[in-house]
C-alpha cells in the first residue's frame, strides 16, 4: 500500500451520483446470481 503511494500509483478520487435503489438493484442482480446477502451492506 505504501509503495502505491510512494510511486504516485494512485488516481484521483471519483465520485459518482446514481439513482436512488441503485444499489438495492446491484443487490438483488447478484443474489439472483447466487451471491450471499450477507455480502452487501446498503450506504447510509
Amino acid at each position: 500500500v505504501l509503495l502505491r503511494a510512494y510511486y504516485k500509483a494512485i488516481g484521483p478520487l471519483e465520485i459518482k451520483l446514481v439513482k436512488g435503489g441503485a444499489f438495492l438493484e446491484v443487490m438483488d442482480h447478484a443474489i439472483a446470481r447466487g451471491a450471499s446477502a450477507a455480502q452487501y451492506k446498503s450506504p447510509k
